[in-house]
């Protein structure tokens, strides 16, 4: 997906819709948090909820305190904007949560789910699909089958975006140079690393970092 988009909806007072980019978020948590969200990822068959008003109004100040640093004319207010988004996320998770807790997933949602967890773990020394499928004790051609079916999106597509959501993080706030992050995310040399990048960025590493920071 190229971004997130996060519906909060309660009938009565009507519907608010926030629309952030994947990167927005990932870049500046080293963790990658966002697929830990049900309600972002495809774990959750019904991501939206009905919410109290009390509920509702305390995650409407959040939405409108982003709204003026966004209007603002104040430096670095990006960093503001990531943290408050962050403290939606955490706090919208804690709304989901009794309903995850109960829900029954499908066996194909159960597997994407596992396939997303063993990314996060293994992504700097796991690069291929075969690898992934071997620990979920399912072929390759079935995992990239439940993929596409569920995701739009290939598995391999899901372990090329985490490494290069990683790779664009340590250029971005990492005093390390494209040789020492090629090393540390388990390409065999700088060179094959950087004709990745380029194939699914258009920019070279350090061009992307140049890019990222004069904007």
């Amino acid at each position: 997906m190229d971004s997130s988009i996060l519906i909060i909806k309660l009938l009565w007072l009507g519907r608010y819709v926030l629309v952030f980019e994947n990167d927005f978020f990932a870049l500046r948590y080293q963790n990658y948090q966002l697929s830990e969200f049900s309600f972002l990822s495809y774990r959750h068959t019904q991501p939206y909820l009905t919410i109290s008003a009390e509920k509702f109004n305390h995650i409407e100040s959040i939405a409108v305190w982003m709204l003026r640093k966004f209007n603002s004319i104040e430096v670095n207010f990006e960093k503001s904007l990531r943290s408050l988004l962050n403290i939606m996320l955490i706090d919208l998770n804690r709304l989901f949560e009794p309903a995850n807790k109960n829900a029954e997933f499908s066996q194909s949602l159960q597997l994407i789910h596992h396939f997303e967890v063993l990314i996060d773990k293994y992504y700097k020394e796991k690069h291929f699909v075969k690898d992934y499928a071997s620990l979920l004790h399912v072929r390759p051609n079935y995992l990239n089958a439940i993929c596409n079916e569920v995701t739009s999106s290939s598995a391999g597509d899901l372990i090329r975006n985490r490494i290069l959501i990683e790779a664009k993080r340590l250029l971005i706030h990492e005093k390390k140079t494209a040789s020492e992050i090629a090393y540390e995310l388990g390409f065999v040399d700088n060179s094959y690393f950087g004709r990745f990048f380029k194939k699914y960025e258009n920019y070279t590493p350090d061009g992307f970092k140049k890019k990222y920071l004069k904007n």
